[in-house]
């Protein structure tokens, strides 16, 4: 199965994603299968990324025991994930949100997976629903990437809804926490949204802290929630407790990206050296 899903991962990230489809397909067969009668079947099984989606599940379930739930047997979430992602590419928006749906059963606590339905909500221009799945999505955001997703989506659902001055706010806090341009360059954005209300650079030139001053006086989000901090925090200091030095250089790395601020790197520090800071 690992084999099946780094090949179509691999024909992705070439773009090939009708040929990923097909890859795939056989995958998500036997994972229907395993979902439908097999060891899978059983409630109390997830298919979680990564540590941090623990301790989310952990921070906002609480029902959910870290002793008492079962991995699958498959690649239940990032298979379908992956194929999410393909359906995205081809515009494929119906298939893809009952895709990325679906995934959602194995790891509901995956900010990435609920990104990707909001982006097919947009597609769909069902703007109720994407404003609902924004407000499921913030909570368990752990990421930089998941953090400008989380802006951009937010965004364009203001800014379709005729909200535009505060969807504006959101596109330049999305600058704050995608400085790669890994995800899209809103800069055109801003000034075609000038243009088109015709007062040249006043969006364009609007900056983060002003941004996030809009959205804050405004009720909206900016940056991660406390949630999402506390789990990110809890996953490194165990990493750290535990001695997992590739988790724990991967863990900070997130952390630094994420939370910006110097007294967010004070508790980073603090935490790299065995003490523990994390309270919810």
């Amino acid at each position: 199965q690992m084999d099946r899903l780094q090949k179509a991962a691999g024909q992705f990230q070439r773009e090939h994603y009708e040929l990923a489809l097909d890859t795939l397909e056989p995958l998500i067969t036997v994972l229907d299968d395993l979902a439908d009668k097999g060891p899978d079947a059983d409630s109390s099984v997830y298919d979680f990324k990564d540590e941090v989606d623990i301790e989310l599940a952990q921070l906002t379930d609480a029902s959910f025991r870290p002793d008492g739930y079962m991995p699958s047997l498959g690649v239940q979430a990032l298979g379908r994930e992956l194929k999410a992602d393909c359906l995205y590419y081809l515009d494929r928006a119906d298939e893809g949100l009952d895709t990325a749906t679906k995934a959602l059963r194995w790891d509901p606590w995956n900010a990435q997976i609920h990104l990707r339905r909001a982006s097919f909500l947009d597609m769909k221009r069902d703007e109720d629903e994407l404003e609902k799945e924004l407000e499921r999505t913030y909570p368990l955001i752990a990421r930089d990437i998941d953090m400008a997703g989380y802006h951009f989506y937010r965004a364009l659902n203001l800014i379709h809804t005729q909200r535009i001055p505060l969807g504006v706010a959101h596109l330049v806090a999305f600058k704050d926490f995608d400085t790669d341009h890994e995800l899209a360059d809103v800069d055109p954005m801003l000034a075609q949204l000038d243009e088109g209300l015709h007062h040249p650079g006043v969006f364009a030139s609007i900056d983060s802290k002003e941004a996030k001053r809009r959205l804050r006086r405004a009720g909206e989000h900016y940056g991660p929630s406390e949630t999402g901090k506390c789990a990110l925090m809890r996953a490194l200091e165990k990493a750290v407790a535990t001695g997992q030095r590739d988790a724990v250089q991967d863990l900070a790395s997130r952390y630094r990206r994420l939370l910006k601020t110097q007294g967010d790197h004070d508790r980073l520090e603090e935490i790299l050296a065995g003490k523990k800071v994390s309270e919810f």
